[in-house]
């Protein structure tokens, strides 16, 4: 079989988004979490994780301008390859729901430029699941371009 496995990650009631299967390392339900004051109203809140502090991004503020309405509190940890410093780094994506581990069949893709506008900066390609079309983000593109990776 072609293709690849990708973990959906729903981010509001109404739209997922994916990112690859080795990208998800953990999944963390109901985190003791901070907020930071003056930070994106993406980015506002933080939790302690394996001695690290994790920036929680709400990808529905980011790219629908409305949070999460949900009583779910649910963090995806995902990491990804700081190209600077060449190490991987942590970042927590707030779902509204559980992640589901998908197989993605190579004709089930679509060409980002399908993708609608808001999409296009932050995925790095996309598939069609049933009549949904799914992004496939690319993790380093929201936390490292949006300056929200650890000070070294």
């Amino acid at each position: 079989m072609n293709g690849a496995d990708a973990w959906l990650l729903p981010i509001d009631s109404a739209t997922r988004i994916a990112v690859g299967r080795l990208e998800l390392v953990h999944i963390v339900e109901s985190p003791e979490y901070f907020e930071v004051p003056k930070t994106p109203n993406y980015c506002t809140r933080v939790f302690f994780w394996n001695g690290r502090i994790i920036p929680i991004i709400d990808v529905s503020v980011l790219v629908n301008k409305s949070p999460i309405n949900s009583r779910a509190n649910i963090v995806a940890i995902a990491n990804y390859l700081n190209e600077r410093t060449q190490e991987y780094e942590y970042g927590g994506i707030r779902l509204h729901d559980t992640p589901v581990l998908k197989r993605i069949l190579n004709e089930d893709g679509i060409q980002p430029s399908e993708l609608p506008e808001k999409w296009k900066r932050l995925s790095v390609a996309a598939f069609k699941n049933k009549a949904e079309i799914v992004p496939i983000i690319d993790v380093s593109e929201i936390f490292l371009k949006r300056g929200l990776s650890r000070p070294h």
